[in-house]
């Protein structure tokens, strides 16, 4: 051995050979290969002059020797025999692409393919990776066809390309809706615990495999195989960009609301995410021609807190009663319009009067409800009776585009109008429309057992047809138990049992009929009394549903 030999007898080619898969046109003669070593001033690109050529730079980052190397088809490993390297003069130099010898497949799913130079002898052949062949693109595909000709006839199988293994995905067809739903139900079955996911390369890696066996024994276990992994990759792909969007809109809305509580958004059901229609607001949005004042004309004088003794607080101005007990919860049924401290009054910002103005102090959580109510609102944590939960906001809009959007909504099956009819609830000027604009509320479901009630409330606001709309308890809800109220009797006069209801009920947020959510009935039937031709069927599940939401 020389001294040249022995000096880089240890270099090896990165990635381990897989035999059986090489494939040539023509063998070198050589008996024995000796590695070659790679220096970082020698090393060949492709240039980007012309096709077929590569250039030698000694700022290239492809450590690739454009030396002398000769291989051979052993029983045992393939190995590098090191001759002569030429002398590489100063400046750019190109070497062209004569022809391409042979090439075998390493475990990383790359493959390498053994160059003939032009102008070098065959001594001089090197073992370079595809990438490095960019431009030979044409050369390749040429080389792969006429290795298929020469074992046309033979009982071997011409060795896969990757034309092949995208023809045999194609071949396979693209992961489904239905299919990328359902894994993700078993998935959700399993508690959403972590889960390997193959690599490109090991799908790759698997379909070569298969490729090269005969088509009678390729067993459909091993395509079914294929499918799965196929499958998992894109139920992956698509689960990692949901959860980054959800994630994105988790942090937007933690950053628009002024509350302390935490929103989090959740989905572990299925692939949906939030609409990209919605706007989250954290108060009433004026709508067009509408104007909501903010400058009470009269406070109250307590000092230095209101009590429910105290003879003139807010409340007891307008006629009502105090609201709240020591603890900051309600005491009142449901009906009863609750009167705040506003900004002119002289009671501090610790007077018990002042409650939904300090904003949510509950942490909630978005997230897709299992039942076929889309998405819904839980607790993450115990909620006492009586407490404030969160106000209903959105669009405040006039009652004649509220009609025009009611039959537009109506037509749909869903709508998420409110109307503000407390102080007259025959003639509302104004409804709350929250379909494209609203807070934590927009996602809240309807139950026909409900654990929230809307209250009408007046702070700096104090126009008798623009109250805020309050959500409070109305009774203990546990960690994790999902909250919500009834759209059909729902009046911020009164509830049902004071036989009190609100002629334009706030309606679900429903996707267009189906069989699934609602039923075709006759007019005239026992089970319509309004002529309509549809109704949408309540999913509550509660002992009190009523079958139908409207």
């Amino acid at each position: 051995m020389s001294q040249t030999e022995e000096k880089h007898s240890n270099f090896t080619i990165p990635g381990s050979l897989t035999p059986g898969t090489e494939g040539s046109l023509e063998r070198p003669t050589t008996a024995e290969v000796e590695p070659v070593p790679i220096e970082d001033e020698d090393c060949v690109v492709i240039s980007s002059k012309c096709e077929n050529r590569v250039k030698a730079e000694p700022e290239n980052v492809h450590k690739v020797k454009a030396n002398s190397v000769g291989l051979m088809a052993g029983k045992g490993s393939k190995r590098r025999r090191v001759s002569e390297n030429p002398a590489f003069e100063e400046g750019e130099q190109e070497y062209e692409v004569e022809r391409i010898v042979d090439h075998l497949r390493v475990q990383n799913g790359g493959s390498h393919y053994l160059v003939k130079w032009r102008g070098w002898a065959k001594e001089n052949n090197t073992w370079e990776p595809e990438e490095n062949l960019a431009n030979c693109k044409e050369m390749l595909r040429n080389y792969h066809k006429k290795l298929k000709v020469c074992r046309s006839g033979s009982a071997s199988i011409a060795t896969p390309i990757y034309e092949d293994v995208e023809k045999f995905k194609e071949s396979l067809g693209h992961p489904t809706k239905e299919n990328l739903e359902s894994l993700m139900q078993t998935y959700a079955a399993t508690g959403c615990r972590k889960f390997s996911v193959p690599t490109e390369n090991d799908i790759d890696n698997k379909i070569l495999h298969l490729l090269e066996l005969p088509k009678d024994r390729r067993k459909p276990m091993s395509v079914q195989e294929i499918k799965d992994d196929i499958l998992k990759r894109e139920f992956n792909f698509k689960r990692q960009e949901q959860l980054r969007k959800l994630h994105v809109f988790e942090l937007e809305i933690n950053a628009l609301s002024p509350d302390k509580a935490l929103i989090k958004v959740e989905n572990l059901v299925d692939l949906e995410e939030i609409p990209t229609s919605f706007t989250y607001v954290h108060d009433y949005l004026p709508g067009e021609g509408i104007t909501i004042p903010d400058d009470p004309l009269v406070g109250c004088d307590c000092q230095p807190a209101c009590s429910p003794d105290s003879g003139n607080c807010c409340g007891k101005k307008a006629g009502a009663t105090f609201a709240y007990g020591p603890d900051h919860h309600l005491i009142v049924p449901v009906g009863t319009p609750i009167y705040e401290c506003n900004k002119l009054c002289k009671c501090g910002v610790n007077c018990l009067n002042r409650v939904v103005q300090k904003g949510c102090t509950v942490s909630l959580c978005v997230f897709r409800t299992g039942n076929g109510c889309g998405w819904g609102v839980k607790a993450l944590q115990a909620i006492q009776k009586g407490s404030f939960v969160c106000e209903y906001v959105g669009e405040v809009i006039k009652n004649e585009e509220a009609e025009k959007r009611g039959k537009i909504y109506d037509k749909e099956g869903r709508t998420y109008l409110f109307d503000l009819d407390y102080n007259d609830g025959e003639h509302y000027p104004y409804t709350v429309d929250a379909a494209m604009y609203g807070n934590v509320s927009h996602f809240i479901n309807h139950s026909c057992e409900p654990n929230l009630a809307v209250f009408a409330v007046w702070i700096n606001c104090l126009d008798p047809n623009l109250p805020k709309l309050a959500l409070f308890a109305t009774k203990n809800i546990s960690k994790g138990e999902e909250i919500t109220f009834d759209y059909m009797s729902q009046s911020l006069r009164g509830n049902s049992s004071s036989g009190l209801e609100s002629p334009s009920p706030l309606r679900t947020r429903l996707s267009l009929p189906s069989v699934e959510n609602s039923e075709v009935c006759s007019p005239g039937s026992s089970e319509l009394d309004d002529g309509s031709v549809h109704k949408i069927l309540c999913r509550c599940g509660t002992r009190k549903c009523r079958k139908y939401l409207f």
